[in-house]
């Protein structure tokens, strides 16, 4: 039933796709007045979206603080190569805790509306998304100006199902920079992605303080949860032991074995209530009992205000924090359509001093951390199966 939700929503998905395809190529080809005064043009499939707007904005912040701006992208510069440290160690690291010791390994997908991102989750999704890649470009952006790089426009892009925004320098110009000013304004997106993400989890720790018991987020249908839990319940208790963390629900359950009979102490609108749960086999380790529930930690916000406002907030910031974290260190891996792998690109240029042998080598480093990073997708499938994330 769950790869059939999949199957569906993929469908689902594409047709909202080639219906978007249709209205554009249909206001194209007999409203052709209404794209260019919205300043869309399609090139190859590439739905493409320019404004001159910001372009006013990014110069004053550049040139007004050129000097901060210059310090701060030389930094940016020594965080973007950590990053794209931590992200090859990571995808190796982690492909071989798939091959050895499968249980330690973290799922690694791609976040797709629908598929992996649930419509509950969706405007989490979309915000947090947005506020990446404005932070990000406006990065580059201001970096680039500062090093003497016109900017023509800037704007969003889709295809199919891929989309993003971009910043476009004047392309003469860029080319004859030297390689420091290239490697800056291109560190400088992944870098902005890092520090919001910081801001979001120090914002996490200074605003959200954890009580005792988990909160239940999602209950999977055709568990002994779905009869029993709602969402927003409160585990306080299981079989008596006390629920402080995360980490003692996940140890309680780990010892618990299929057809155990569990009792609940459960908060559910601020009355303390006693459940009976009949556990059924867990899908990845039939030798455990299983309650079907995701749940995170309970939290009280720094303000009074109820379960369901803390809760939303909380996860604004969670979603903003891992979204933030995941595009920083992915942009910096050295694959030819990220930051990291144009960062390469200009460095083995330097080296080889052949556009086109650099080139080359480039695009052969690009398919291996594909191939990589595909395995660890593909792993992750096979491991836990068309799964809805959710952080």
């Amino acid at each position: 039933m769950a790869n059939m939700n999949v199957y569906t929503n993929i469908l689902l998905l594409m047709t909202a796709s080639l219906s978007f395809y249709a209205i554009i190529y249909y206001m194209k080809l007999f409203k052709g007045y209404l794209l260019k005064r919205l300043n869309i043009t399609v090139d190859s499939g590439i739905i493409i979206f320019r404004t001159k707007k910001l372009n006013r904005i990014l110069t004053l912040l550049a040139l007004k603080n050129r000097k901060i701006v210059y310090l701060l992208s030389n930094i940016s510069l020594i965080l973007s190569l950590i990053l794209m440290g931590y992200g090859i160690f990571f995808v190796h690291n982690n492909l071989l805790k798939f091959l050895y010791v499968s249980r330690n390994a973290m799922p690694v997908t791609p976040l797709i509306p629908f598929v992996t991102v649930s419509l509950e989750d969706l405007p989490y999704f979309i915000i947090s998304v947005a506020i990446a890649m404005v932070t990000h470009e406006f990065a580059h952006g201001v970096v680039a100006i500062a090093e003497n790089v016109p900017i023509t426009s800037t704007g969003l892009f889709f295809f199919i199902i891929l989309f993003g925004g971009f910043i476009e320098p004047l392309e003469d110009k860029f080319k004859r920079i030297k390689l420091s000013s290239k490697l800056r304004i291109l560190a400088a997106g992944s870098t902005s992605n890092l520090i919001f993400s910081l801001l979001f989890l120090l914002a996490l720790s200074l605003m959200f303080h954890p009580r005792d018991g988990v909160i239940v987020m999602n209950i999977i249908e055709n568990t002994p949860a779905h009869q029993t839990l709602k969402r927003y319940d409160v585990i306080l208790e299981i079989n008596g032991e006390r629920i402080n963390t995360t980490q003692d629900f996940s140890l309680l359950m780990s010892k618990t074995r299929p057809y155990d009979d569990i009792n609940l102490t459960i908060m559910r609108s601020r009355r303390i209530l006693s459940l009976h749960v009949k556990l059924d086999k867990h899908p990845r380790n039939t030798s455990r009992g299983f309650l079907g529930v995701s749940v995170i930690q309970n939290l009280d916000f720094i303000l009074p205000c109820e379960k369901t406002t803390v809760i939303i907030l909380y996860r604004i910031f969670i979603w903003n924090a891992i979204i933030c974290s995941s595009i920083a260190i992915v942009n910096m891996l050295p694959i030819f359509i990220s930051d990291g792998g144009q960062m390469v690109r200009f460095i083995l240029e330097k080296i080889v001093k052949s556009e086109r042998v650099a080139e080359r080598i480039n695009i052969l480093i690009s398919l291996y951390f594909i191939s990589i990073l595909a395995l660890n997708i593909l792993f992750t499938w096979i491991q836990w199966g068309g799964i809805l994330w959710t952080p």
